[in-house]
């Protein structure tokens, strides 16, 4: 080969090196579009969502819902794990290495048939009395409750000392036994009859409740009302007036209650003095009036006085 040819020959290659260098180098700086397509990329695993809330009898713990009476990695409550081999029951750790007839309760073997402390049940006490057949019994018969007699509300009713009233609750225990009863005591239902309200006096043997009348009120004497025995404004209500509560619209119809007498001021053809009070405010009439009734079951009102303080009809 000449040197002419030669140089024509060098340049050519020199050229192509430059351009597949120029080439490889575009290559080498872009990522290859197909393989990276080709890769996907790991998905991270999403931990699923605590519950929101719990149905009803079950508790959430780390977590979970659980049923902390009866689960052995949270019984009786989160976090409290029963020993390997105990089950949890009502929320108890049981030891399974009680006798039969036994249960595990507070730390201890015990016959639920017979302790005070966990009478029929973990936890169930017996706060008089004693626990037989897993019962608690305080008396088996009116003996046991005060026997009979007066100043005792407590009757003997399956083995248990209760109010003779349904819906009273017992006030207090005395140490012999008997036992006093209302309905606003604790168990009872809380409220007095008619316009009496509840009140807890303390004693030593605790707080107990009584229904009285409202303080600021006055008890009817020797007269039970069908509203009640308290009255507020004895001088003036007619339905309990004075110190006896008469009802004055059933003994005399039409009559009014003034200083805790009933009243219906001066009859037609009587003379009626000024001093007479009259209406439902019981005061006495102007100078130029007279009070005075309409006839039978009709009020006392003031009429003008034109027949010189005798009253009469008007219409």
């Amino acid at each position: 080969m000449d040197d002419a040819r030669f140089d024509s020959f060098s340049r050519a290659l020199a050229s192509r090196r430059t351009i597949l260098g120029g080439i490889a180098a575009i290559l080498v700086s872009q990522p290859d579009e197909t393989l990276a397509g080709k890769k996907k990329k790991k998905k991270k695993k999403k931990k699923p969502a605590p519950p929101q809330g719990c149905a009803a009898g079950t508790t959430l713990c780390d977590g979970a819902c659980v049923d902390i009476k009866t689960n052995a990695q949270h019984c009786g409550r989160c976090g409290t794990r029963c020993p390997a081999g105990t089950a949890c029951a009502n929320g108890v750790c049981q030891n399974t290495n009680c006798s039969a007839g036994q249960q595990f309760c507070g730390g201890q073997c015990v016959d639920t048939a017979t302790d005070t402390r966990h009478c029929g049940a973990c936890g169930t006490t017996c706060d008089v009395g004693r626990c037989v057949g897993g019962r608690c019994i305080e008396c088996d018969d009116q003996s046991g409750c005060g026997g009979f007699g007066s100043f005792n509300d407590l009757v003997c009713r399956n083995g248990r000392c209760v109010c003779a009233e349904e819906g009273e609750g017992i006030c207090q225990r005395f140490n012999d036994g008997r036992g006093s009863c209302h309905q606003c005591c604790p168990g009872g239902d809380g409220e007095c009859r008619f316009d009496e309200v509840c009140f807890y006096v303390q004693s030593p043997n605790g707080p107990y409740g009584l229904c009285d009348c409202p303080t600021g009120w006055q008890r009817c004497n020797y007269n039970p009302h069908p509203t009640g025995t308290c009255v507020e404004h004895p001088e003036t209500d007619p339905r309990k007036c004075g110190r006896f509560c008469d009802d004055c619209t059933q003994s005399d119809p039409g009559s009014i209650c003034c200083g805790g007498l009933c009243t219906r001021g001066c009859s037609i053809g009587s003379y009626c003095p000024r001093s007479q009070v009259c209406g439902p405010n019981c005061l006495t009439c102007n100078s130029d009036s007279i009070c005075c009734n309409q006839g039978a079951g009709t009020a006392p009102r003031c009429i003008p006085d034109i027949y010189g303080g005798v009253c009469y009809q008007n219409i």
